[in-house]
């Protein structure tokens, strides 16, 4: 997936209904089992819409953006990704990686030519006893450059990440939750480059604002804002950037 792309994604942990009724959710509303999300689009059409594939255990197999599509394939304790741009007719990511007895990502690597220059790329993962990642290693080149992201939870949701970079911290984000809403997504986007349930328990409650910190200080934040169908489902979500950009995403459940 496109790296601008990733960017706005991962900071949504947000899920979506196909239901039109904006209404205030009521949390005591009876629901049925849970939809799979399936599209994510932008209402002023300015980017493509995401669109996202299960198989029959529910496990995400394709993401397509509308320009990189990651295509995911499962086999015993294995998981293999191969994402595809289109616009370049190329491959431009390669990885393979194990999973435990959980079915959680443990370890894996590949290769990665975003920018067209191919890297070697090793990953491992650890989880607490809960089954959240608590921290994921990223290795470049084989030392050449490692990345170390360290995550952080409460209330059951993600809400600390401290990135090292070389062993010196680079930057960090926290995130906010209104608990009162529920993400019936199943997926995470900030653990890895696609939207997967492999990669630790997901977040149970919606996002409400997301700050980026760098030097010290506050490098950017973003607001985001629910509507809702009668059965409490997020249907819209208007996002504010702190550099005056603002853009609404819909979301598709099926």
């Amino acid at each position: 997936m496109k790296h601008f792309q990733l960017a706005a994604l991962l900071l949504l942990t947000l899920i979506a209904c196909n239901k039109v009724d904006l209404t205030e959710p009521d949390p005591t509303v009876p629901t049925t089992a849970p939809k799979k999300l399936t599209g994510i689009s932008y209402a002023d059409n300015k980017y493509l819409p995401t669109l996202i594939s299960y198989d029959s255990k529910g496990r995400v197999v394709k993401v397509d953006d509308g320009d990189d599509v990651s295509t995911i394939t499962y086999t015993g304790n294995e998981v293999h990704i191969v994402e595809f741009r289109k616009s370049e007719n190329r491959e431009v990511f390669n990885f393979k990686g194990k999973l435990n007895s959980k079915g959680l990502l443990t370890e894996g690597g590949g290769t990665a030519s975003y920018s067209g220059t191919v890297r070697q790329e090793k990953y491992t993962m650890e989880y607490d006893a809960d089954g959240q990642m608590t921290r994921r290693i990223m290795d470049f080149n084989n030392g050449e450059t490692i990345y170390e992201y360290r995550f952080t939870y409460q209330n059951g949701n993600l809400t600390g990440m401290e990135v090292y970079k070389n062993g010196v911290y680079d930057y960090s984000g926290v995130w906010e939750y209104d608990l009162n809403t529920k993400d019936w997504s199943g997926l995470n986007w900030n653990q890895f480059n696609t939207g997967n349930s492999f990669t630790g328990k997901t977040n149970k409650n919606l996002a409400k604002k997301y700050t980026g910190y760098r030097d010290g200080k506050v490098s950017w934040y973003a607001d985001y804002v629910y509507t809702f169908d009668t059965a409490a489902y997020p249907v819209t979500n208007t996002v504010s950037i702190s550099n005056g950009n603002k853009y609404t995403l819909i979301y598709e459940f099926k």
